[in-house]
Order: C-alpha cells, then structure tokens, then sequence
C-alpha cells in the first residue's frame, strides 16, 4: 500500500443466540486509531512510509456484547514521484545556443524530487546515430550548451529524457519534445576601402576593397564572398561573385565622382552576412581644365621629364605627364568628350602672335594624347625665330593631329602686313618682303601640313629658315623648323643663338626672320641690304583642328604656347 492509496476493510461475523447489531472499522498506523469507516485513503498526514497500517474490526449483538478482531499488519509502501509537461525551451536552436528543458513534479509522500537528465543526439553526421552525450542531477544539466564539442550541430536531432527520484525511488521516465538544429549564418565580414590617393581621382585611382576580418561559420561550413560595388547613384557598377578571396580592386579608369560603396556578403551557401565601407571619389578633372606648358623650357628644343616634373609638382595632374624629346603624353581617364584650346606661340622679339584654336573631341578612357607646346622664338628685331606651334594628336595616330595651332613668325623691320601672325587656315603665311638692293622676296608659307619656304636672300644670295609643318620640314633644312613628329626649331649658324621656338619655328639668317611652325610651317622673311633695316618679318603658321564646337582665333596668344585639356 502507498500513501494515496484507497484501502478497503472486511469482515464476517455472527452470532448463534441473537444475530449481530452492528459492524464497525478501525483504522489503525502503528497500533493507533488514525480513522473508522470500511474505507480509508492513506494519507501522508496521518501516515508514513514504513509505517503499519491494520484494521480493527468491532462486532456487537443484540444483547450488546462485542467481539473484536484485527487484521495483520501491512508496510506502507514508497509512492514513486512523477514529473510532467517535460518541453524544451528552444526546438529550432542554432549550433552555439543553449536549449533548458523544464518540467512539473508531483510527489504524494511530499518528498524533496530530484532530477535526472539524459541528453541525447541524433547525429546527422554519424548516419543517425542516437548518441547519449550529456547525464546528471544537477540542475546545471537541465540545459545543453551547443557551443561544446559534444554537443550539437547543424542538422543534428536533440531531445532529453527526464526522471523523476524522490530520494528513495526513481519515477516513470519522461521523453521531452525534439529539437532540430538549424544552419547558422556566417559572421559579418569587416571591410575597409581604400585607394593609392587621398582623395582618389575619378577615372585615375584603383579602389581595393579589403576584408580585414574574415568571416567564420559556427557550422564549420565554408564561407565564400561577393563584391558589388556601388557608384554615388547607388548603381550596380561591378561584381566579384563567390570567391574566396579578402581583396578585390575596382580600376579607377572606370570610377566617377562621388561616394562609392564597397558591400560585402559572405554565404556558406544558404545564409549570409555582410558589410560595407564607403569612399569619396573627386572629380578627376580640376576647375578650369589641365593646362599644359613649356615647362619653363625655352629655345629650339622642348622641356625635359624632370622640368615637367617641377612645373606640375603642385597641380593635379602631377605624376601623370610623360616627357620624351620635348613630347608631353597625358592619358585620358574616362571616356566622354573633352574640350581643346591649344595656342601657337609668339615669334621672336615682338613678332607675330600664335593662334588660338578650340574643338570638342570624344575621347576614350586609355586614349593616349601626344602634346606639343610652341616655345617663343629667340632672337631680336629683324633677326627672330618663329614661334613654335602647338600640337595634340592620338599618340597611336600620326596621319593627322587632332587639333594643331600655328605660331607667329618672327620680328622683322616691316611689319605692316600682318602676316606674322599664325592663322587659323591650314594654308601658312608668307614671309614678308625684304628692301634693299637685289631679290629680297618672302618665303612661300606650307599648306597641307607642309612646312614653308625660306626666304630670298636678295643681295647676299642667303635664305631665312621657313617654318616646320605637320609633314615636313621647312626650307632650307639647316634653318628651317623640323616638322613631323620631331618639331625641334631651326637653328643658323650665322645667326648664333637665335633659334625658331620648339614646335618647328623657322631660324632667322642675319637680318631677316624664320616663319613661325604650325601644322603648316610660316615662310621666311626676306632680306635686302646689310645696309639698313630692311630684314622682314617670317610668315605665321597654319592651323588645323579636327573638333567640332569650334573657335578658331588667329594671332591672339602672345609668349608661349599652351594646350588647355578639359572635360565637359
């Protein structure tokens, strides 16, 4: 018998003279009345484990006598605890989570009831397997940490058998709900952007994108990366799709001005995480354009790398000019169309000024320009250099420059023609007609990208150096300006140190001035007499521009040429 237990007492009695009045019960714990009745429910109130419990039976007659008998003596007996409502607190847990389990108990003797736990693993990488992998009593077992190596892991089935003690005897087992174990997603990676410069250009800097923390998957699953990278509209520019590696590298040739994003997701193949930075691009172009000069250079011959070098120290365009034999060579960021003003340079003293042409080009990202930047002719009046001319041509495309500008012929006595300057035909100037005795006639100015002729040398029967055109060089080749894609000016042996301007000037011959260089090269000036001032002027060069959008000024930059390059 168990306390809870409904007991039930019996008995027969009789009697021969009068029959019997009355039958009553006793219940009795240890010998002791607890209750009457023919039926009892031991309680643990009146009654303990290991206690007797028996029952006195009380006969009576009509006459009033009693007759009384008592059962043997039972043990009550130990009443098992149990437990219920045995639920997990998390069935859908992640490879790291905890997962409690809680339950009800219920003991009739009133005992203390203690806790077994018995965790087990479905392993889905064991084929199944149903693996015990956590026992004990104490309440600390009441919960599984995923994160030991004994645990759990994704896929893997869990679930844990409780029972019930109440210090003598153990209670019906209780198997709880089953938990499955989900995939855990990846960690977020960290990602910085950078770039060589601070800020990067638009179309010139590379951006690398680095992950400088990987990320990790509580799984053990491996992890692989994409890379989207965003422009300032928020548009998709590129993607690096499922790669493992932590660096990629956007070309700055296609960047844009604005804050670009570098976004990040790491997958182990269902979940993903991910991460960005962000960097601001500058515009590649500064305000006003990207001026090219002589680079302080002056003469017959152009600046060197390391001039170049000094003059752009400050700009935004440094480090990216390259100089061989006086060519200056820019390449183009990004593809768009670009304005430009290239100006011819002066002829020598106070000579004929250079045209100023200007023409709208579409250019391409990598495109190549080749620029050439007339210097002034050197010398003084009436025995000048022409001035060199400008020049900017594809440097993979030699038929024909993009857009050239001629330079004005030098100084010379007679200056009222006005053909020192450099024009914007493609036809070169004349040189100017000398006084004196004998010919003295002006050189004959280059067309179709020719260079001009030198000027008669009347009474001393000598020739002035012509002008350098874009085919050829002028005449007579030991003065004239070289044309082609050499454009060093001319030199005279009789007239020492004065030289036509880089960019094919004309030298002068004693007294009478070279033609300016162009795409067509200015004739010489001629000369009469040694008597007076009768050496004339050279002829200015011609021009030529390829753009459309044009504004073609004849004789309006004095001093040095230029090439302004700048993006609309």
């Amino acid at each position: 018998v168990e306390i809870g237990t409904d007991v039930t007492c019996t008995s027969v009695a009789s009697d021969p003279d009068d029959g019997v009045a009355s039958l009553t019960y006793i219940w009795n714990i240890n010998g002791g009345q607890v209750a009457t009745g023919s039926s009892w429910t031991v309680n643990s109130t009146d009654a303990s484990v290991g206690d007797d419990l028996s029952c006195t039976a009380i006969a009576v007659d009509y006459s009033g006598n009693t007759t009384v008998s008592t059962s043997s003596a039972i043990t009550i007996a130990n009443t098992v605890p149990t437990i219920s409502n045995v639920v997990l607190d998390n069935t859908s847990p992640y490879t790291n989570d905890s997962i409690t389990v809680s339950g009800t108990t219920f003991d009739f003797n009133g005992d203390t009831v203690t806790l077994q736990y018995e965790w087990h693993v479905i392993d889905a990488s064991q084929g199944g397997q149903d693996l015990v992998v956590y026992v004990g009593t104490n309440p600390l077992f009441a919960s599984l940490d995923g994160s030991q190596s004994y645990a759990f892991d994704k896929g893997d089935e869990v679930y844990v058998v409780v029972t019930p003690n109440d210090g003598t005897d153990n209670g019906t087992s209780v198997e709880s709900d089953h938990a499955i174990v989900q995939n855990s997603a990846p960690t977020a990676p960290v990602v910085s952007v950078t770039a060589a410069s601070t800020p990067p250009l638009e179309g010139v800097d590379d951006l690398t994108c680095m992950i400088t923390t990987i990320s990790t998957d509580p799984d053990g699953d491996s992890i692989d990366y994409t890379f989207n990278w965003y422009d300032g509209n928020v548009a998709l520019q590129g993607t690096t799709a499922n790669t493992t590696n932590t660096v990629d590298i956007f070309p700055g040739s296609l960047t844009t001005a604005g804050v670009w994003e570098c976004d990040v997701t790491a997958s182990d193949g269902s979940l993903t995480a991910n991460d960005f930075d962000d960097i601001e691009i500058d515009a590649d172009w500064p305000t006003g354009g990207i001026e090219f000069s002589s680079c302080s250079q002056t003469g017959n011959t152009g600046p060197s790398q390391s001039q170049c070098d000094s003059e752009y120290s400050s700009t935004a365009w440094s480090g990216m000019v390259t100089v061989s034999s006086g060519i200056q060579t820019f390449v183009i960021p990004t593809n768009g169309d670009y304005e430009l003003e290239v100006a011819g340079a002066q002829g020598g003293a106070s000579g004929g000024n250079g045209a100023i042409m200007i023409g709208t080009f579409s250019l391409n990202a990598g495109d190549s320009l080749s620029i050439v930047v007339g210097q002034k002719g050197t010398g003084s009046f009436e025995n000048a250099g022409g001035g060199g001319g400008s020049f900017v041509w594809l440097t993979n495309q030699t038929g024909q420059p993009l857009i050239a500008a001629g330079g004005g012929g030098g100084e010379g006595a007679l200056m009222g023609s006005g053909q020192q300057h450099g024009t914007t035909s493609t036809t070169a100037q004349n040189g100017c007609d000398g006084t004196g005795w004998g010919p003295s006639n002006g050189g004959t100015g280059g067309s179709n990208g020719n260079g001009g002729t030198g000027g008669s040398g009347g009474n001393h029967g000598t020739n002035t150096g012509a002008g350098g055109g874009w085919l050829s060089a002028g005449t007579p080749s030991s003065t004239g300006g070289q044309g082609g894609l050499t454009f060093t000016g001319g030199t005279s042996s009789y007239s020492g140190t004065n030289y036509g301007g880089f960019g094919g000037g004309g030298a002068p011959h004693s007294s009478a001035s070279g033609g300016g260089g162009g795409y067509s090269g200015g004739g010489g000036g001629g000369w009469g007499s040694s008597s007076e001032y009768d050496g004339a002027c050279g002829g200015g060069g011609g021009s030529y521009n390829a753009g459309s959008n044009q504004t073609n000024t004849t004789g309006s930059n004095s001093g040095n040429g230029y090439v302004i390059l700048n993006k609309l």
